[in-house]
């Protein structure tokens, strides 16, 4: 089973596909209600239309909870900062991710636009990658100014595209003898991007008391229960600090007893913690 989506996030994690691509005997349609905690009283409308309208086909439903919601670590960005510094990793950030496919939205590209466009960059910065490990000095530059001209033309338009290449290449010349740092970069530089945002206690306890307010204003409660509650403790890959999960899950299941009473708690663990 797949999903595909125009959403600009789908398209940038290789989730879309032109619907006329798709058989047509095995496609459904779908809905996806998106909405904050502490939304507007017109979002929070939406998600009761939303829950109303899913219970007419079905009563039950799966509460899934991520605990990397309340505090969450970038491993890429941390594990870079430790190589680069912290001055350089925000050069490199730009780098992947001032590109006209991952900020506008998408009332500006149209999905086909911007998963092409994504495709486009990918290529070009294997291209680099290949040019950077190149040990000649003349014959890298050449084969990276071949892909400069190209790549420039992906940034948004606010973006001075060629100073930020200068920069990003500078951080690799500044790393020209350690291979680690320059390997780390290209393979985390795509993901630079993504939240990090470590919540102190209190930043914590008040996002469980924001979903514990958000159940009970929306009928997810003990008379609406879920069929069952999956809980992902995030801290295997360190999207969760991992100092932090004795304090986030008994916060998060104090709140769930509250809400739907007495709780059958089993611990499923799908990787070796030795690894």
């Amino acid at each position: 089973m797949g999903v595909t989506s125009e959403l600009p996030y789908f398209v940038e994690d290789k989730l879309f596909c032109p619907v006329e691509d798709l058989d047509v005997f095995s496609r459904r349609y779908w809905d996806l209600f998106v909405t904050e905690i502490n939304s507007s009283d017109f979002a929070t409308a939406v998600a009761i239309e939303a829950v109303a309208n899913a219970r007419q086909c079905s009563k039950s439903y799966i509460l899934d909870i991520d605990l990397d919601y309340f505090s969450t670590w970038n491993p890429f960005r941390k594990d870079l900062e430790a190589l680069i510094g912290e001055v350089a990793v925000k050069t490199v950030t730009r780098f992947f991710s001032c590109i006209r496919y991952k900020r506008e939205p998408l009332e500006v590209i149209a999905a086909t636009h911007r998963n092409s466009e994504r495709k486009t960059f990918c290529e070009l910065v294997k291209r680099l990658k290949a040019a950077d490990a190149m040990e000649d000095t003349i014959t890298r530059r050449s084969k990276w100014a071949q892909v400069r001209s190209n790549i420039i033309s992906l940034y948004e338009d606010n973006v001075d595209a060629e100073k930020l290449l200068d920069e990003f290449d500078q951080v690799l010349e500044d790393h020209r003898d350690d291979k680690a740092a320059r390997r780390e970069i290209w393979a985390a530089g795509p993901f630079l991007d993504l939240p990090h945002h470590e919540s102190s206690q209190d930043d914590f306890e008040r996002m469980v008391s924001q979903l514990e307010q958000f159940l009970l204003t929306h009928a997810l409660d003990e008379d609406n229960p879920p069929a069952i509650v999956t809980i992902a403790k995030s801290t295997g890959d360190e999207f969760l600090p991992p100092y932090q999960l004795d304090a986030i899950l008994p916060s998060v299941l104090e709140m769930l007893e509250r809400v739907y009473g007495e709780l059958a708690v089993k611990s499923v663990e799908y990787e070796s913690l030795e690894r």
